[in-house]
């Protein structure tokens, strides 16, 4: 006999309940056989249950099982889907979590400290050649990426500057350049640029500059550290 797990009411169960009185329980198989054929512990062909079906009595207690046994999968069905939508929600959090720690960490990595320098050189007396030396101090250039503000020597041209970190005032070779527009501010005028030195080596160095228009160019001692 096929069973219906809806709650609506069986006609053929209901009959069952009711045609075959059996006050004496002649027969009757006992309540652990009545278990075991409700949580489908015996097979279909057992001869159990030809007195089931026409003995309302067993038929009663047996459906009594039955549902009891529905109820009970259909309650670890439920606890299990929960249980199957509390991991996925948990793995779900912890990649979520595993994607933001990644990206905070590359975020940080690849947003390397800005150092903001001003080298203030209005008062300087800036050397054109390669072979003159200078006291000049300059404040030291960091190994990041540095926005650098250079206020000119005193009566410096306006216009386009080239500017760069050189190795040596011989050689001219840089390890850094950039150009910048001057600007004035009051009666000094500032470059500013940026210099990526997150991977120059520390030592001593040129700071360089050259106005676009012209030919010479102007040499400060400078440090990386």
């Amino acid at each position: 006999m096929s069973v219906d797990h809806s709650h609506e009411p069986d006609p053929i169960e209901q009959l069952l309940l009711t045609a075959y009185p059996n006050p004496e329980r002649k027969g009757c198989p006992g309540r652990a056989v009545l278990e075991s054929l409700a949580n489908q512990e015996r097979d279909q062909n057992d001869p159990t249950w030809y007195h089931i079906w026409h003995c309302s009595p067993c038929f009663a207690e047996f459906k009594e099982l039955r549902d009891a046994h529905w109820e009970g999968e259909r309650r670890r069905t439920q606890r299990r889907k929960l249980a199957t939508w509390l991991s996925v929600a948990a793995v779900a959090c912890l990649v979520a979590i595993l994607v933001f720690l990644t990206l905070r960490v590359h975020s940080r990595t690849a947003s390397p400290d800005i150092a903001d320098i001003t080298i203030n050189l209005f008062n300087v007396e800036a050397q054109r050649g390669a072979n003159q030396e200078t006291q000049i101090k300059l404040p030291p250039l960091p190994r990041a990426v540095d926005n650098v503000h250079i206020i000119l020597p005193r009566y410096s041209e306006a216009g386009t500057y080239t500017v760069g970190v050189l190795r040596s005032k011989e050689s001219g070779s840089a390890i850094a350049l950039a150009k910048s527009q001057t600007v004035r501010k009051g009666q000094q005028l500032v470059l500013n640029v940026q210099f990526n030195l997150l991977n120059a080596p520390v030592g001593e160095y040129w700071l360089g500059t050259r106005l676009d228009d012209g030919n010479l160019i102007y040499y400060y001692p400078l440090k990386i550290q």
